[in-house]
């Protein structure tokens, strides 16, 4: 609903605006035909819109159809030129019952007053709460009771410097300036500046004895009867929690007179009043001091500052981040949304990451610094510092960067992340280092890396490359045979194992010295880089084969999947099954993925054959005279 006078926006079922004081909802009708009716329309309008006027001085509430409306609790801040932000609703959570609760001492029962003094109207206007930068920050209904005070709920005060008391049917205004509160009390009894000028709405202790009626200051909405029975008490307060209490802003009355208040969303249950001062109350602490106990110097005002602000990027990051070094003043609970850790972080991202964007790689260095990353274990700018670190001044100042901030991230997924990010950095230092040539500064980073992730199969395989551009291709078939790489790097594998047997056949020759005359030549290699085993080179041989009794060893078993075939042996036809060997090494020599039958006869127990699909990958020169067997890489 929008106020014809002023625009601005309105409860559902309001009678009156709350800025300008017109009433709402009026329309006119059409002018009917002939004079007569006319003169009628003019009449009948005449007497509804004073009818109209005066019901909304004396009873200010929306019509009946809006009896199931809950309360709106705005809390609306404007935290930038020209924009507001939403409404903070706040729902409590379970309080624990004080420990000594008691009840106000009984009072004698007073008679029900007459079904027309019930009814009394009250005087509701609203309560505007400002903080330091003129935003309203809230805006809730309020009755007057004894000419000058109101009731409020603490969270809609938060953060608030200046508080105003509207009473939109008179026009009339004035300012609070403070009341009886203290620290722990979920509402405060404000003061205004000046009285109410109506006939008041009485407060007096809730008694237990007597009938407790509920009002809203909504609607028109009554319960009656309620039965209530407090649970905890704070100072004058009495908590009372009922599942008959509307969700919605509403006066208990006990006789007439106010004894409780129900706040709606920004409060669960009624509070009741069991003070029995009367005319005598005085106030127990001012708006100034109220915020400077709940409010000021807190982590919560320097985001509420931050969020004023209108200047540079710079500026206004640095005063979000000042906000993380500071306490937090607020109960989490009572902390709106909009000021909520998680959303200040994402502002603060958001601003960092435009500043990099933009090219701000040192200013967001000394932003980011590690004491910021401590207090607010946030991944996300660390990444942000940690990119601007690179960007700016190279790998080794990111990495100093990461390992020295990284341990105060608190949860899983964000320390997965930053081993993902130290990794990264890690791969990226050596590979950039590689490229360019740089074997000694690439010797360094991977010694380092090895503190952190000594057996990242990326950076063994940056390893192999760099032994091998240090020529040193005995140091790089070793690194590369000590890890099993996924698929993605198979191919990348594949490439530096020929890159090695390019070098060994560069470098030299196998040669295998045996009795001259011998038809038997004996060679020890290992298998699967793994075991050391004897073996036999034989020519007439055309796979390897290896005993069964070797298979424990090697961790590799056979099953009635794996391939069976017959075999002639120097014992007859026996059974053997073909599975295919990583590797077999002989004298440095590494050859990969090599087809063998495994062999269960009494007369291969203690050696194996080295077949032609190994001697084939040589050229092979043998000299029995001699008693050598040169074998030359191809």
């Amino acid at each position: 609903m929008r106020c014809a006078k002023c625009h601005s926006a309105h409860e559902p079922g309001a009678n009156f605006c709350q800025h300008c004081g017109a009433a709402l909802g009026l329309t006119e009708k059409e002018p009917q035909a002939g004079k007569w009716l006319l003169t009628a329309l003019v009449v009948v309008l005449a007497v509804g819109l004073a009818v109209y006027f005066f019901k909304g001085i004396l009873f200010p509430f929306p019509p009946v159809d809006q009896n199931n409306k809950p309360a709106s609790s705005s809390a609306t801040s404007a935290r930038q030129a020209g924009k507001s932000a939403g409404t903070d609703k706040v729902t409590e959570k379970p309080v624990t019952p004080l420990a000594g609760t008691s009840l106000p001492a009984g009072k004698e029962i007073v008679p029900s007053p007459p079904a027309v003094q019930q009814s009394r109207l009250l005087p509701v206007g609203v309560v505007s709460v400002y903080d330091s930068w003129g935003n309203e920050i809230a805006a809730i209904s309020a009755v007057v009771v004894d000419h000058a005070w109101v009731a409020l709920p603490v969270r809609s005060c938060l953060g608030g410097v200046r508080w105003f008391f509207r009473f939109p049917p008179s026009g009339f205004s004035t300012a609070i300036d403070g009341g009886q509160w203290q620290s722990g009390e979920e509402v405060g009894l404000w003061h205004l500046v000046k009285p109410l000028d109506l006939e008041p709405a009485f407060l007096q202790p809730w008694q237990y004895q007597l009938k407790t009626v509920w009002r809203s200051l909504l609607s028109q909405r009554q319960i009656a009867d309620l039965a209530l029975r407090p649970d905890w008490q704070q100072g004058a307060w009495l908590h009372a929690a009922n599942t008959a209490l509307p969700d919605e802003s509403g006066v208990l009355l006990q006789n007439g007179r106010v004894t409780g208040w129900t706040f709606g969303g920004w409060l669960g249950g009624g509070y009741l009043w069991g003070d029995p001062a009367g005319e005598g109350r005085e106030m127990t602490v001012t708006v100034a001091e109220f915020y400077n106990m709940t409010f000021a110097g807190g982590r919560e005002e320097q985001f509420v500052r931050a969020l004023a602000m209108d200047t540079g990027l710079v500026e206004r990051l640095q005063a979000i981040l000042a906000g993380f070094l500071l306490a937090p003043k607020l109960d989490s609970r009572d902390v709106p949304e909009s000021l909520q850790p998680a959303n200040m972080l994402s502002e603060a991202r958001a601003l960092a990451d435009e500043l990099y964007q933009q090219g701000g790689f040192e200013q967001l260095i000394g932003l980011l610094e590690a004491e910021v990353i401590r207090r607010t274990g946030d991944f996300g700018l660390l990444k942000i510092a940690a990119d601007a670190c690179l960007a700016g001044r190279g790998f080794a100042d990111a990495l100093d960067f990461v390992e020295k901030t990284g341990g105060s991230l608190g949860s899983d997924g964000e320390q997965a992340g930053l081993q993902d990010l130290h990794l990264q950095l890690y791969q990226l230092w050596l590979e950039d280092e590689l490229a360019k040539g740089e074997l000694a500064a690439a010797a360094q980073v991977l010694a380092r890396s090895r503190s952190f992730f000594a057996d990242d199969p990326r950076l063994f395989l940056d390893g192999v490359e760099l032994a091998l551009a240090q020529g040193d291709w005995a140091g790089a078939e070793e690194l590369l045979g000590q890890r099993v790489y996924p698929d993605t790097m198979a191919e990348r594998a594949d490439r530096l194992a020929r890159w090695i047997s390019q070098l060994k056949m560069q470098e030299g020759e196998i040669v295998i010295p045996f009795t001259p005359g011998s038809r038997q030549i004996h060679v020890t290699a290992t298998i699967n880089n793994r075991v050391t085993y004897p073996f036999l080179i034989d020519t007439g041989a055309s796979v390897v084969s290896i005993p069964a009794a070797l298979l424990p060893a090697l961790g590799l078993k056979i099953d009635r999947n794996t391939p069976r075939f017959k075999v002639t042996t120097a014992g007859g036809v026996k059974e053997a099954w073909e599975i295919t060997l990583s590797s077999i090494e002989l004298e440095g020599w590494v050859v990969r993925d090599v087809r063998a039958m495994v062999v269960d006869s009494a007369e291969q127990v203690e050696f194996g054959l080295l077949g032609l699909n190994f001697l084939n990958r040589f050229q092979m020169h043998l000299d029995s005279d001699e008693g050598v067997l040169i074998l030359r890489p191809q």
